[in-house]
């Protein structure tokens, strides 16, 4: 009898879309299907993280749904940023009780730009918290996060679909990309902040992106998700839906192949 194909997924950044790869997840547990590697960019390292972590789907959902870092005690003004990236630790370790990368239960890679050295660097060992944190660090709306004597920021202004640990381990790679890049776009799309900055990040993740998509054996990329915000915290559920739905329709080619 063949022996049971290791299966890699790659969880890309995109904010508040995070709950998009919760639905993944769902719909791989429902089937028996469970992750043998997860790499991830910013919202994709915290799903892994919390997953890796042995919280369940549930638990998960509820990080989205009543955690928020945008609160008012988090705002800093003697930082490079506007939200203090520390204040992400107590949030984090209130779901996630263990402390390295070697206790999780399924090998797990953070995808970080060292922004000294300008370039990405996967964490997959050692203390766990901080790398999650440089991950999601989200350009000049949260502070750099200091790790190893190195500043770091959010994954994917160099990398946000870390497909190359995966690559590297497993036999059969699940992609999903929950920043597709919008086509739709206008003037009035950018009157705000927050929307310029998600549209420069778009830009320079896109190019990236797109050659390695084409890599995975299997890809989610739901194109529904450009309707909805990096930093747009109202949709939860329907989010979660996009990713689950997704998920479903490839499952029993992707069941085949393993």
């Amino acid at each position: 009898m063949p022996s049971k194909k290791t299966l890699g997924l790659v969880l890309s950044g995109g904010g508040y879309r995070g709950p998009a790869h919760v639905g993944v997840l769902q719909a791989l547990e429902e089937h028996k299907i469970k992750p043998d590697y997860i790499s991830g960019t910013s919202a994709g390292a915290i799903v892994g993280a919390l997953y890796a972590s042995g919280c369940s789907i549930s638990k998960i959902m509820e990080f989205w749904e009543k955690e928020s870092l945008f609160q008012f005690s988090f705002f800093t003004f003697a930082k490079p940023g506007l939200v203090d990236t520390e204040k992400m630790a107590d949030i984090l370790t209130k779901y996630i009780e263990v402390e390295t990368f070697e206790q999780l239960k399924c090998k797990l890679f953070v995808a970080a730009t060292d922004i000294i050295n300008a370039k990405v660097r996967f964490f997959n060992e050692g203390p766990l918290i901080r790398p999650i944190i440089a991950s999601a660090s989200f350009p000049l709306v949260f502070t750099p996060t200091e790790h190893d004597g190195n500043f770091f920021l959010d994954g994917g202004i160099v990398n946000n679909f870390p497909l190359e640990p995966i690559k590297l381990f497993c036999d059969v790679s699940l992609g999903v990309n929950i920043s597709p890049m919008r086509t739709n776009i206008g003037v009035k799309d950018l009157d705000g902040y927050l929307e310029v900055i998600q549209r420069v990040y778009e830009l320079g993740s896109d190019a990236d992106t797109q050659s390695k998509m084409i890599l995975c054996d299997f890809l989610i990329c739901p194109h529904e998700l450009t309707e909805y915000g990096t930093f747009d915290r109202g949709n939860v559920e329907k989010i979660f839906e996009i990713g689950y739905n997704y998920a479903n329709k490839i499952i029993d080619k992707l069941k085949a192949k393993l």
